[in-house]
């Protein structure tokens, strides 16, 4: 009678061990799992920052552009001795647009190196 006793032991132990290495396993497959997903939003959002970043250096030569004009159009109106509030309000809003432009690829040049 011991030994049907020793053996219901050793198989209930075994038992015990065989559920926890089935946890063990099933818990190692998810976290294989979980960072197969962060991988992906890893490409995912390097992806986001380098087309987020070409269009902010493109918003940046526009605004550029924009403010060479404005500035040939403002030392035009200087010399015809003219001023024009919509110049000065282009101008504002263009460095306006500048420094959003600026920071907006810092952020896109910062999200595409995760």
């Amino acid at each position: 009678m011991k030994q049907g006793r020793t053996e219901k032991a050793v198989f209930a132990k075994l038992s015990t061990q065989k559920v926890e290495l089935a946890i063990i396993s099933s818990t190692q497959k998810e976290v294989d799992k979980i960072y197969d997903d962060l991988q992906r939003v890893q490409g995912i959002m390097s992806n986001v920052g380098n087309n987020t970043e070409s269009i902010s250096k493109s918003a940046l030569t526009k605004v550029n552009y924009s403010l060479e004009q404005i500035d040939l159009a403002e030392k035009m109106a200087e010399e015809l001795g003219v001023s024009s509030p919509k110049i000065s309000e282009l101008k504002k809003s263009l460095l306006g647009a500048e420094k959003i432009a600026k920071e907006y690829l810092k952020k896109s040049i910062e999200f595409g190196k995760i």
